[in-house]
């Protein structure tokens, strides 16, 4: 976002928006004169559920000022010094502050509780019903008891599937929904990580694309990887975050009360991420629980 109001401050726009397809950022709210430190709310980098650390919180908001006031200035600066000198230029905090308006890809219920409000973010994400309602159409008797779906998002499909086939990950998810027969398994990612032996009977795999919103609307029992779309439909998540906002997502939707947050992978003080080795046992809780509407 750095370069964009650079690049309209270089060219004399002055009133300038903000149209983001994720939220935003707690780490953002210092450029609008709100303390995050007062909300509890995570940090959008640091956000794993029930362990919000304040000195993290702390941490990344002060680099991300240092990011805006030192490091982003850098390229900044030589925009104007080799394309447009003697031309006055405000700093990247100023121009943030001067943006008119966020608008972001979230509805204010799928927020976190007591989030701050303010005039200059608008939510424009939300929650679209079909004037047709097929997907509230009452569920048929002949259909399964439940329906799992197990989706690995839109991106990095390939390396996500690789993380979750390490360590027997996969194999042993597999065996715990072989001991619900009841429910019938759709699963998307990439044959190559598949365990060698799993009951096809209940356990369907595609590496195809599949019509996530029909699945989540129209069946009671979910197991999602980090969509939100099952806000959409009302169904339990279970979510397992691996990279850029899922980690927010999953701890968003935990606190929204509609699903569990498990971690497969924890950042250090860094921000490297290191494999969690109770992932299996968390992940089971968590499929039991939902399984028993708990």
């Amino acid at each position: 976002m750095h370069g964009s109001f650079a690049v309209f401050e270089a060219l004399g726009i002055e009133k300038t928006f903000n149209v983001s397809n994720t939220v935003f950022f707690p780490e953002y709210l210092q450029f609008l004169d709100i303390d995050a430190m007062k909300y509890k709310i995570p940090s959008f980098i640091f956000a794993e559920p029930r362990r919000f650390k304040t000195d993290k919180m702390k941490r990344t908001i002060k680099e991300i000022k240092n990011d805006y006031k030192v490091t982003g200035d850098n390229p900044y600066n030589n925009l104007f010094k080799n394309e447009i000198e003697n031309k006055e230029k405000s700093s990247l905090e100023d121009l943030f502050r001067e943006i008119k308006y966020h608008f972001i890809n979230q509805h204010p219920i799928g927020n976190f509780e007591g989030y701050p409000e303010n005039d200059k973010i608008v939510y424009i994400g939300g929650f679209v019903v079909e004037k047709n309602e097929t997907l509230l159409e009452k569920i048929s008797e002949e259909k399964p008891e439940c329906v799992v779906l197990l989706a690995f998002g839109t991106i990095h499909t390939t390396r996500i599937s690789e993380i979750m086939g390490k360590h027997k990950n996969l194999s042993v998810m597999f065996q715990i929904f072989e001991k619900n027969p009841q429910c019938q398994y759709t699963v998307k990612l990439d044959k190559e990580f598949l365990p060698e032996k799993y009951d096809e009977s209940i356990i369907h795999v595609t590496e195809e694309d599949i019509p996530q919103k029909d699945i989540l609307g129209e069946y009671l029992r979910i197991k999602n990887f980090n969509r939100l779309e099952a806000l959409y439909a009302g169904v339990p998540l279970i979510c397992i975050p691996i990279a850029g906002d899922q980690f927010y997502n999953s701890s968003l939707v935990e606190n929204l009360g509609i699903g569990k947050y498990v971690a497969l992978l924890l950042r250090k003080d860094d921000g490297k991420e290191f494999p969690y080795l109770k992932f299996i046992k968390d992940f089971e809780d968590a499929f039991n629980k939902i399984m028993k509407n708990e």
